[in-house]
């Protein structure tokens, strides 16, 4: 490569096939950086697709696969996220593409994370992902992951990488007659680094199936009713209130980026403490409906090399 062309465009891509509730990274060395210059990786896409073996009837959550990023001794996320829980959706409705041909499955969905600073890759390292197939269905699924690239500029003095946490909730009967609760632990939305975070948003999803058919109905996109029938708090460990009073989720994260964007900055160590309530309905369905709440913070620490 060319020294002399900072900004050159290049792209990487690698895959993986994860069973039920396994974990694993497919071929990650397809994603090292190629060149021995330093490199940015400005965006970060995830698609995930059922395999031609799966019914056609099957659909697929973002929340279904958790991934882990680590760029050598620096952890870019909490154990693992939801792929769904990373950036703000940016076009939610087209999230979900779904369809058969011939009886191939085809149904996929796709996720995208631009940090707010492009991150740094030195010359010929890697940005190791690992993922979790978290157990909402009990077939494989094939996760993509995409690295948008350019030649770095020049070297930069302030190396800024992400970081992000998040919880999952229990599954809520969303329909039922009685009320219900979740919190989240000190281990879950955490600044887990020994440096401070500084925090853009908060992003809240909802995954909804419902259970009356003969295997689960994942949904993406829950009903409307859930964004009003859970309803979210929020405390910190230094003794603070984000959220005093129990709001619904879709007062909180905004309907069509799914986020809350508050800027602030979390010490090391430190903690949010997150309840998700869900109200009691007057009537019973006969169809069941469980509904997950997931819930991250995004956020971003200065570093002084890569190692």
């Amino acid at each position: 490569m060319d020294r002399s062309q900072p900004g050159k465009p290049f792209f990487l891509t690698a895959s993986a096939t994860l069973q039920a509730s396994a974990e694993g990274a497919g071929n990650v060395e397809a994603l090292r950086n190629p060149y021995p210059v330093p490199v940015e990786v400005v965006e970060i896409r995830w698609q995930l697709r059922n395999t031609t073996s799966v019914a056609a009837t099957e659909v697929i959550t973002g929340a279904a696969v958790g991934c882990q990023l680590m760029l050598g001794a620096h952890p870019l996320t909490q154990a693992f996220v939801p792929v769904n829980c990373f950036g703000p959706a940016r076009n939610w409705a087209s999230e979900p593409t779904s369809g058969t041909v011939s009886s191939v499955n085809l149904n996929f969905l796709d996720f995208s994370f631009r940090p707010s600073t492009p991150i740094l890759l030195p010359g010929k390292a890697l940005l190791a992902p690992k993922f979790r197939h978290t157990g909402l269905r009990d077939t494989e699924i094939v996760v993509r992951i995409s690295y948008v690239c350019r030649v770095a500029a020049k070297n930069r003095k302030k190396i800024v990488l992400p970081y992000v946490a998040a919880f999952t909730s229990k599954a809520f009967s969303l329909f039922s007659t009685s009320a219900d609760s979740d919190q989240s632990t000190e281990a879950d939305l955490v600044n887990a680094l020994d440096v401070p975070i500084d925090v853009e948003r908060f992003c809240g999803r909802l995954t909804h199936y419902e259970t009356g058919f003969a295997s689960l109905q994942y949904r993406e996109r829950a009903p409307d009713a859930a964004l009003r029938l859970l309803r979210v708090r929020m405390e910190s460990s230094m003794g603070e209130t984000p959220i005093r009073d129990f709001a619904t989720f879709g007062q909180v994260f905004y309907y069509h980026t799914k986020t809350w964007e508050v800027r602030h900055q979390l010490p090391p160590k430190a903690f949010y403490s997150v309840t998700v309530d869900k109200l009691a309905v007057a009537v019973d369905p006969s169809l069941p409906a469980n509904t997950h709440a997931h819930i991250s913070l995004v956020g971003s620490r200065e570093i002084g090399r890569v190692s």
